[in-house]
Order: structure tokens, then sequence, then C-alpha cells
């Protein structure tokens, strides 16, 4: 069942190490690139992990690829937000512009606006 090899790369495994979590994922995301489950695993990992430019690839891939939950759009904006300054804003308002478009949800939105109003 697909469903159900895709729920053992939820959370990091007992006695595991976090990069070689990390590998594991990356390699089932070659085989399975469609793969939501897989792709929010890797997210999740590399977010606890703050390796920030990895973090990045991995977002924009699976945003690329299948349709991300509220929850892992809105750390996105939250992280790139907090991190931002003016001379990035652009690039912020491209990246809620895109969660809007991808996940319409009322929370999505507040975040966009909460960005004009700050």
């Amino acid at each position: 069942e697909e469903r159900g090899r895709s729920s053992a790369f939820v959370g990091l495994p007992v006695g595991g190490s976090a990069k070689g979590f990390v590998s594991q994922l990356q390699d089932g995301l070659e085989k399975a690139p469609f793969d939501a489950e897989m792709h929010i695993a890797l997210v999740g990992a590399l977010r606890e992990s703050a390796n920030l430019e990895r973090l990045r690839t991995a977002r924009c891939r699976a945003a690329a690829k299948v349709t991300l939950p509220e929850s892992v759009w809105l750390d996105w904006l939250q992280d790139e937000t907090r991190l931002a300054d003016e001379a990035d804003f652009t690039e912020l308002d491209k990246l809620h512009t895109q969660a809007c478009a991808a996940c319409p949800t009322a929370q999505i939105w507040l975040a966009r606006c909460q960005l004009y109003s700050a």
C-alpha cells in the first residue's frame, strides 16, 4: 500500500540520526518524487536541523511537486519573514503570492496582509 509505505517516513526513526533520516528521505524522493508525505517529512527534518539553504531547496521542490498543507506554508512564510530585511521584500512578496495561489486559506491570506501592514 502506497500510503503505508510513506507513513514510515514521518518523524525520526528510533535510534536513527537526523542526517541518515534526511538521506533516506532524499533517496525515497528520487524513487517517488510525488510523495507528499516524504516531501513534508524532509522539510520537517531539515527545519529541525536548521539547514536553511537545504530547507529552502526542499521547500521549493516540494511546492513544485505536491500540494503542501497550510501548516507547511505558514511555517515557510514565518521563517522567511523572520529572516528577511527590506531588501528581501520583493522575494518575500512572491513567496506570499505563491502561497495564496497554492493554498488559499484565511490564515495564508492573513499572513500576506500582515506582510503589507508591517
